[in-house]
């Protein structure tokens, strides 16, 4: 009756015991000295090693799994930094490769500036003007810093501008290209003169006022004359694209692509505004008359 009540209460506890226990029963009772029967070598050989084993291989894939999975995690973690330190890496080559343009660029502006006359000064462009007919371009440096009306505005390619409204600490640059933009140039091949005015269009100029019987032709380069009072004489300005000779009329005119890349502009150089020249010209009489330009 006592035993009756103790395995309807505790049957599935001692099922799991026993089944736990069996396998290292059975290699206890082999310690003791039984009688070698054929009954208990076949319980030992397909039961008790066939057990063992299991339990064994179960054990060693549950330590392998997890040695693996913590190894695993410590590849896991050990890409992560790796992938880090990359990018790292990557973002100061990048650092390193601006700079060394930077300085490039800086470079050319100071053998710009030995070159040029007065003291020049180094600016950064900060902004532009995004209207579509408008090509100007504020700088980073005003009247605190000494910065004057009309003063010419260059890169080592050749001539940008010219400031045209000074503040505090910023300034606005008007380029060859804008509408309001007028420069004296020069041909290097024929050395005919003409005017520069800008067309508000992105990449080109025009020349204006050129007699159709000056020799203008296309890849002719132009440079500044040096006689408009604003710009230093011998400057690039830009080469001819198309040269426009209309059938009736005594002008021509021709488009100019600018010697400078407006779409690279990072650094100028601000010349200070020059004197105006005193150019000497002949009277019929042959007396001499001095005006200025």
């Amino acid at each position: 009756m006592i035993w009756g009540h103790f395995w309807k209460k505790y049957k599935r506890f001692l099922g799991y015991a026993s089944l736990f226990l069996f396998p290292f029963a059975a290699l206890m009772f082999d310690d003791f000295r039984f009688p070698k029967t054929l009954f208990i070598q076949k319980v030992n050989s397909w039961v008790v090693h066939p057990t063992a084993e299991s339990i064994h291989n179960s054990l060693s894939g549950v330590g392998y799994i997890f040695k693996n999975y913590v190894a695993l995690l410590k590849v896991k973690q050990s890409n992560d930094d790796l992938t880090k330190e990359n990018a790292r890496l990557k973002l100061e080559i990048f650092q390193m490769q601006e700079m060394a343009k930077e300085n490039k660029r800086l470079s050319a502006l100071l053998d710009l500036k030995k070159i040029t006359p007065g003291s020049a000064k180094v600016a950064r462009i900060v902004g532009e003007d995004v209207s579509p007919d408008r090509f100007t371009y504020l700088l980073n440096l005003g009247t605190k810093e000494g910065i004057e009306t009309r003063s010419p505005v260059l890169s080592p390619d050749g001539i940008i501008g010219q400031i045209k409204e000074v503040y505090d600490h910023t300034s606005v640059v008007v380029t060859l290209l804008d509408p309001s933009s007028i420069i004296d140039i020069v041909n290097t091949r024929s050395r005919s003169h003409s005017l520069l005015e800008g067309t508000g269009k992105e990449y080109f100029a025009r020349t204006k006022y050129v007699d159709r019987i000056e020799d203008f032709k296309v890849g002719d380069f132009l440079l500044s004359s040096g006689i408009d009072g604003i710009f230093p004489a011998g400057f690039p300005v830009g080469t001819i694209v198309e040269v426009q000779k209309p059938a009736l009329g005594v002008l021509q005119s021709s488009f100019v692509r600018p010697a400078v890349d407006f779409d690279k502009l990072e650094e100028v150089l601000i010349l200070p505004p020059l004197k105006a020249p005193i150019t000497i010209r002949l009277t019929n009489q042959g007396s001499t008359q001095g005006s200025a330009r």
